[in-house]
């Protein structure tokens, strides 16, 4: 950020969702961002898609941002789609694959800036576990493999793809901040992640005063990790898991 910004954020949006066809939902949103320490005036406009059939599940959604950063006018796009299946066996396997991408800049010296910004980016959940990929001037083609062996176990392959949408523009991190600058002839493409994982759902006993200042045990299911799980046994009293 410049030198003094404070990246103050001022945000309002409206959302609406529209349910009247069963298994199947329509989103339509607009979120206004404004940054004022930054320069940065955005708006997102969106539409999403979601829905289930016949073992079949899908969603699409597409964003048109448009504002002003700086002295530079924002014109930015981005798409999302999935399609999976789950099969009928004892495990259920779900297959799916996802393809996400979003524009870059591909002339820095023009009074247009084209890099695309996620309103509200979360690592982990959608371009890998490493977190060296956003939905930012990229491309993600993703194969997901889920199971589960037991009531209380899901196992989960998944295959990820990077590639930029514009070499002149940044790769960058689930943080949004800069992995590496674009330059003329850099390698649009950025490599393949592979992520094995598993969830449990256990029972977490936690504490809580009562109205007598004394510990009274809760038990509470989570779908967390082994290692989370094996951590709550050293939680200090009081401390709840979900933090």
């Amino acid at each position: 950020n410049p030198a003094g910004a404070e990246n103050d954020q001022k945000f309002f949006g409206l959302y609406g969702s529209y349910t009247g066809f069963e298994k199947h939902e329509i989103d339509l949103y607009a979120l206004n961002r404004r940054f004022p320490d930054l320069g940065r005036h955005e708006v997102s406009i969106g539409a999403r898609m979601k829905g289930a059939t016949s073992g079949f599940d899908y969603t699409a959604e597409v964003i048109v941002q448009t504002g002003e950063l700086g002295a530079n006018d924002l014109s930015a796009y981005a798409f999302a789609l999935t399609l999976g299946h789950t099969f009928e066996h004892e495990w259920s396997p779900r297959v799916g694959i996802e393809v996400t991408w979003a524009s870059g800049d591909d002339d820095p010296t023009d009074r247009e800036s084209n890099t695309f910004d996620a309103p509200f980016p979360f690592g982990h959940l959608y371009q890998g576990f490493a977190d060296v990929f956003s939905w930012k001037n990229g491309t993600d083609i993703a194969l997901y493999v889920r199971g589960k062996p037991s009531a209380t176990v899901t196992l989960g392959l998944d295959i990820h793809t990077f590639r930029l949408a514009e070499e002149l523009d940044a790769w960058y991190g689930a943080d949004q901040k800069v992995i590496r600058a674009g330059a003329a002839g850099a390698s649009n493409s950025l490599g393949t992640e592979i992520d094995l994982h598993a969830r449990i759902s256990v029972r977490i006993r936690e504490f809580e005063l009562d109205d007598d200042k004394q510990w009274q045990p809760k038990i509470t299911r989570y779908s967390t990790t082994a290692g989370r799980a094996l951590l709550s046994e050293i939680l200090p009293r009081g401390l709840p898991f979900k933090v």
